[in-house]
C-alpha cells in the first residue's frame, strides 16, 4: 500500500485556487505542507499561507502543485 506516480494529473489545470482547494489537493496527495512545498520548490510558509488564505500561490506554483499532486495515485495494494 502506498502512493505511486501516474502519467496524467487527476486535477484540472484550471481548478480555482482557494484555501479549501489547496488543502484538499495536499490532503489527496497525502502530503504535509513541507512535502508539498518541496515538491514544487517553494517555502513551506508559502503553502501554509495558501491553506489559510493569507496569501495565494503564484499561478505557476499553483499549476505545478495541481500537476505533481494530481499525478500521485493511492495504491491500495489490491491486485485482484
Amino acid at each position: 500500500m502506498g502512493y505511486t506516480t501516474v502519467s496524467t494529473s487527476m486535477f484540472h489545470p484550471d481548478m480555482q485556487q482557494t484555501p479549501e482547494n489547496v488543502a484538499k489537493v495536499i490532503e489527496i496527495a497525502g502530503w504535509t505542507a513541507e512535502e508539498a512545498a518541496e515538491a514544487i520548490d517553494v517555502a513551506t510558509s508559502n503553502i501554509e499561507s495558501a491553506v489559510t488564505g493569507e496569501y495565494a500561490l503564484l499561478e505557476r506554483e499553483w499549476k505545478k502543485l495541481l500537476d505533481v499532486a494530481g499525478r500521485r495515485a493511492f495504491d491500495d495494494g489490491c491486485d485482484e
